[in-house]
């Protein structure tokens, strides 16, 4: 398995008991305090002066919007001040669209203000990386469903269903 920015590495033998025969897989983030969660003023102000962080936002909403993740709350994106690269984490929970639509829309608005949207710019590099891990994902939905079935994930969320309406179908509810 290979993620950008992460060493990984699968492991048997999870630390829980009656997991004790199970896979899992262990994550490097990196250097001690080199990556921090949005809730850390320095890596607010990196994000909203780096141009790049909004094509970063819009791939991690995308990306959390197709497959459903669910707990999204601002320690559950990571930022590296070495990288300016951005890290969804935590994606164990479903969620309920609608609700992971409402924390990146919170989140924009947090971030570069409620009327972020009014800068072509901004709504542009958003937009672009949105669309790309949305497309990327339909290239790939064959072999992610696949995966789905072969691990006993068949049907989980609802994947193909948000594929076949598209990103536009998602991107009006959260530029709204």
């Amino acid at each position: 398995m290979r993620l950008p920015h992460y060493k990984v590495e699968l492991r048997n033998g999870f630390p829980l008991q009656g997991w004790e025969g199970e896979d899992y897989v262990l994550i490097d983030w990196g250097m001690a305090d080199r990556r921090l969660d949005l809730s850390y003023p320095q890596v607010r102000l990196c994000l909203q002066n780096d141009q790049s962080s909004l094509i970063q936002l819009g791939r991690v909403a995308a990306q959390n919007i197709v497959f459903a993740v669910g707990d999204r709350k601002t320690e559950h994106f990571i930022w590296d001040l070495d990288q300016n690269a951005l890290f969804s984490i935590d994606h164990e929970i479903i969620s309920i669209i609608s609700d992971t639509i409402v924390y990146f829309k919170d989140e924009l608005r947090s971030l570069y203000g409620k009327d972020w949207r009014a800068s072509p710019s901004q709504l542009d590099r958003f937009k672009a990386g949105f669309v790309e891990v949305w497309e990327r994902a339909e290239l790939n939905a064959d072999k992610i469903c696949k995966f789905y079935t072969e691990h006993g994930l068949d049907g989980r969320g609802g994947f193909s269903a948000r594929i076949v309406k598209g990103h536009s179908y998602f991107l009006q509810p959260l530029l709204s």
